[in-house]
């Protein structure tokens, strides 16, 4: 069971889709533009073929990726429900490439028989797509993918010559990351472990911290102790204005959003409040510009700073380089700051390769409700 949530969780990376059966005959409905699907089912039983490279590893042969076997399962259960919902199965072959020869990998794959899809996207696409027989998917896609075009989408990356020749998914990232508190536990549970909604809470916390000393009389916050606030300073200005209700636009000209408007934040008193509770927090000698993903953690021996607070951003702690996770987390605690509302910037990415074969439909069909019904992604 558990090497069954293991494979599912790994394989929603590595597929983009993976799957549970749902119930409600009505998102399955709505789940398929472009197909009446409120009578018998209309589609034929079809099967789509995917060819994907696999770059082989000299001085072997091998060509297959390590997950392949746990890809395959994951196909085999994603397979069952395709068919029930769209008459469709999908099939994943690798083609066997030279990883260095960028040149040689489309064509080697659709030299293929039995090619509908191909999971590889060219620099140089404008190149392949007459040789390609590549599909021209601008009329089919408003129809099989409306949601590619609703409001708020960038849409600019994926167009070639004012036409659509490729496949593209949907999607998200943070406009501004929130951003999170790292704390030392032993120094959080002698505060009484208070809520850290706001920029004066952290505050508070700093000041309890520089005061107060753990069991063994050393201070939780001081220079003497060799114990910091790692808090940079657009970290600081971030969090900030986040806790009074502006999205920084700009930390480099300093423009805001605020109630639907772009501010200068310089016509505003905003900047210098910030800047003066970073002076304040900066006479106390315990605060750090660092940023907690520069240093690795257990700390170097190079970086002999020690860690009791921290604001990163929450995109720095995903990516830092944490040796011993289960030490750090015996240590510290992490969590996010207030409840600020991520605006998240939407576009569309290239991703699929579609052949002009007469299943272009049926593959835009397939590919729309792997990556989009809530049940399979």
């Amino acid at each position: 069971m558990l090497r069954k949530k293991v494979l599912m969780f790994i394989c929603c990376f590595i597929l983009v889709f993976t799957g549970c059966q749902g119930e409600n005959k009505d998102a399955d409905v709505a789940a398929i533009p472009g197909v009446n699907m409120t009578g018998e089912n209309p589609l034929d039983l079809r099967k789509i073929h995917i060819k994907r490279p696999g770059a082989i590893r000299t001085p072997s042969t091998d060509f297959l990726p390590r997950t392949y076997d746990m890809e395959m399962e994951i196909i085999e259960e994603v397979n069952k429900i395709l068919e029930e919902k769209i008459n469709t199965i999908i099939d994943i072959e690798y083609i066997p490439v030279p990883g260095f020869k960028k040149e040689e990998i489309l064509t080697k794959l659709y030299s293929n028989d039995n090619v509908d899809v191909i999971d590889y996207m060219p620099a140089d696409l404008e190149s392949y797509i007459q040789d390609l027989n590549i599909a021209d998917l601008t009329d089919i896609l408003p129809i099989y993918y409306p949601e590619l075009f609703e409001p708020g989408i960038n849409l600019n990356s994926f167009y070639t010559d004012g036409r659509i020749y490729t496949f593209p998914v949907i999607a998200a990232s943070p406009f501004q990351e929130r951003i999170c508190l790292i704390v030392d536990r032993e120094f959080y549970k002698s505060a009484g472990s208070a809520s850290v909604k706001t920029v004066e809470d952290v505050m508070a916390l700093y000041d309890y911290g520089v005061e107060h000393e753990n069991k063994e009389g050393i201070r939780f916050l001081g220079e003497d102790a060799n114990r910091y606030f790692f808090c940079p300073y657009v970290n600081f200005i971030e969090l900030y204005l986040q806790s009074n209700d502006y999205t920084l636009l700009s930390n480099v000209y300093l423009y805001a959003e605020k109630d639907d408007e772009i501010i200068d934040l310089f016509e505003t008193d905003i900047l210098e409040d910030c800047f003066s509770n970073l002076a304040y927090m900066y006479s106390k000698d315990a605060l750090n510009q660092w940023h907690f993903s520069f240093g690795q953690w257990p700390p170097t021996p190079q970086n002999k700073l020690g860690l009791s607070m921290a604001l990163a951003e929450n995109i720095e702690i995903a990516n830092s380089q944490i040796r011993d996770h289960d030490e750090f987390n015996r240590l510290y605690k992490v969590m996010f700051i207030g409840d600020y509302e991520i605006h998240p910037y939407r576009y569309a990415s290239r991703r699929f390769l579609i052949c002009d074969n007469g299943n272009a439909v049926r593959g835009v069909i397939s590919l729309r409700f792997m990556v989009e019904d809530p049940d399979l992604n």
